[in-house]
């Protein structure tokens, strides 16, 4: 608990709330209760849809073929192909896990 403490410090400012918004820490959540005590933890989460986080977390889950990068308009800029539907559906049923997960694994 202290080596994590003395890690994680450095990137907060004294206070008595620490936050951090990385949405994949959601899964740390019961990690950090277990650690710090649920006296000395809370959290709030903010919820995005399962769609607008599966197609950003595209850009970095996503295999996509060299072919499929991108495309250029009718301007001349280049832009991203949309990720395959597979992928897409993949990362919604990540995010439904996940926040299963967290719901049953934290006390209300």
């Amino acid at each position: 608990r202290q080596y994590l403490w003395e890690q994680w410090r450095r990137f907060w400012t004294p206070a008595l709330v620490l936050l951090d918004k990385t949405p994949e820490n959601l899964l740390m959540a019961p990690f950090l209760q277990a650690t710090f005590g649920p006296r000395a933890t809370s959290f709030i989460f903010v919820l995005r849809h399962p769609l607008s986080w599966s197609l950003a977390a595209s850009k970095w889950a996503c295999p996509w073929g060299a072919g499929n990068v991108s495309r250029a308009s009718s301007t001349g800029h280049t832009r991203r192909a949309a990720p395959p539907l597979e992928c897409v559906d993949r990362l919604m049923a990540v995010w439904r896990v996940a926040h299963e997960r967290m719901a049953t694994r934290l006390p209300t």
